[in-house]
Formats: C-alpha cells, structure tokens, sequence
C-alpha cells in the first residue's frame, strides 16, 4: 500500500524500497528536532493508512530490542537506537540519567526519574493510575486492539502449532483455562498464558512464591493494553520455545512486572 510523505516540495512514496531510501537520506541531512519532526509525520501518515483500512489501532510499536524486522514500527519512538542519538544530539532537552519503581505512604506504585541538563540534576516522581476503572480500560482497549489486528485465522493455525509442541493434559489445560504450567531447567515454574504476561514463580514447602510477571511482545505492541502485533497463541509459544532454549534469554529480553502491578495482568 503506498505511504506518501510530502516534505519540502517532495514527495517520497515510503512502501517503495527506493524511495524508502531517499527519504532517509532527506532525513539524514536533518538535526534532531527535525527528526523527531519527520517521525511524528510518518507515524500520522502509518496510522492513517491502516485506519483506512480498518486497522483502527494503527501500527503497533515496535519493541526495545532492535534485532527484530524493520518493517515493525519504522521510525517508531520504540527504536531505542534512534532516540537514544536524538537524545544525544538535543542538548536543550534534559537527559534521562535514571528511573526505578517506587510507591508512596498509600501503596500507589509510580516512578522516580533522574534528569540532567547543563550540568545541574533534578528529580520527578509519576504515579500510574492503577484504580479498578483503569483496569477495565486496559481489558476493553486489548479487546479493540486484538478485534482489528489479530487475525482469527491466525490463531487458529497458532493453537494447532501449539497443541503439537505441548503434552495432551497440557493442552486440555489450555484449551480449559487458556494457560498450563511448564518448569524450566532452572527449577523455576512458569504459568504461560494466553494474551498475558507469563507468570515466573517457585514453588517449595508448600508455599508459592511469585517471581515476576514477564512481559515479551516478540514484534510489536500496542500501548496501553496486553495486545501484541503476534496472535496471542503465537506470542505464548514464543515464551515457551525461549523457556526451553535459553532461560536467561528470555529475562534478559523480557519486561519484569511486579504480580500486584496491574501490567502483570493478574
């Protein structure tokens, strides 16, 4: 489908692979804020584009590692590299030193950031909105997310793949709750489960302790829900293959969530 960007009495048809090129050289020859300036302008030009075509979510954002395909959130504020440059090269901009998880006297969870600019450091904290109506806005917005983007037919495949991966009782377990147990070498357990994090515990004397909810989205994400730019099924089995292959991998790629936040999904 064409993507047309007009810039500076040219126009670049950005699904052409040639013109692909230009344009990146155009942008290129630009400062940081002109950057910025060109991906908002492809990001409006994606995402009208799929909205026209019924994709009313526009294009997922592609995941902080950069070792997945480019044509998943091209010139996205995911693309760490790239802001990571432009943060470099805008100096009237405060530069994000640090951040970490906190929570208040109340128990809301929030962030604490550390900032420089001109030699001088400051400090913010942000809470999350983590009430029952946030909640539900994230489940109805996963909901519309996955209705325009994840194929049925997709999922369907994605099960049967799955099914020949994973023992008969897992599967019945599976297809009764939309999640089963498998152990990883390390001894510890993980509760995989269908359109949510997966859920990383042990399990000793009798007493369960939970680890951490991982979050992966192998391609892209959409904001602000649990919806990922694989079918649901397909983004379970990536989390298995990894938890068999190469468990340390898969920490090391995946989002750690605390169970009581509620990007845990629990």
């Amino acid at each position: 489908m064409p993507l047309i960007i007009e810039e500076d009495g040219a126009s670049y048809d950005v699904s052409v692979p040639e013109q692909l090129q230009a344009f990146d050289d155009y942008v290129e020859t630009l400062d940081a804020e002109g950057r910025r300036r060109m991906r908002e302008k492809v990001l409006c030009v994606v995402d009208e584009s799929f909205r026209e075509r019924g994709y009313f979510c526009g294009l997922p954002l592609k995941t902080q590692n950069d070792d997945g395909p480019d044509f998943v959130g091209y010139h996205i504020e995911g693309n760490h590299s790239s802001r990571k440059k432009e943060a470099e090269e805008a100096s009237d901009k405060p530069r994000l030193i640090n951040r970490w998880k906190t929570r208040d006297k109340n128990g809301d969870r929030g962030y604490v950031s550390i900032y420089e600019k001109d030699g001088k450091r400051t400090h913010c904290v942000t809470y999350r909105d983590t009430d029952m109506r946030s909640r539900f806005l994230r489940l109805i917005s996963t909901y519309a997310a996955r209705q325009k983007s994840n194929p049925a037919s997709a999922e369907k495949k994605a099960q049967e793949k799955l099914c020949t991966l994973i023992s008969p009782n897992k599967w019945d377990d599976y297809v009764l709750s939309d999640m089963f147990i498998e152990i990883g070498k390390s001894g510890v357990m993980y509760l995989l489960r269908k359109g949510y994090p997966t859920v990383a515990f042990r399990s000793e004397g009798g007493k369960v302790n939970m680890l951490a909810a991982l979050c992966m989205h192998p391609l892209g994400y959409y904001q602000d829900t649990f919806a990922g730019a694989m079918v649901p099924t397909d983004e379970l089995i990536t989390h298995l293959l990894f938890i068999r292959a190469d468990e340390h991998d898969l920490w090391k790629r995946a989002n750690h969530h605390n169970p009581e936040d509620p990007m845990s999904g629990i």
